[in-house]
């Protein structure tokens, strides 16, 4: 399983892919409170499009390269197990 973090102002974001079970997943935390995961999701797992969206929708920006690793992972491109911070630019 891969899996990224960064923040974003007072948000806090944890994502990644998971092999096994094939599925994206995405936690956003405001000042320390969960505002979004996706295990709200029906199937529980996000496709490139809704997991841009939910970004988007919690005004949390995307780091650049790092919708490209999770498509990296998704592919079986990536090394298994990574771990990486992304770095966003102060607004």
């Amino acid at each position: 399983m891969s899996q990224y973090t960064f923040n974003d102002g007072d948000k806090h974001v944890t994502c990644g892919f998971d092999r096994r079970l094939h599925t994206r997943h995405l936690v956003i935390v405001q000042n320390d409170i969960p505002i979004y995961s996706n295990l709200s999701e029906i199937r529980g797992s996000l496709s490139r499009e809704q997991f841009s969206a939910r970004l988007s929708e919690h005004g949390v920006r995307v780091p650049d390269g790092l919708i490209e690793e999770l498509d990296l992972d998704e592919a079986g491109l990536n090394a298994a197990n990574t771990a990486r911070t992304f770095e966003l630019p102060e607004r």
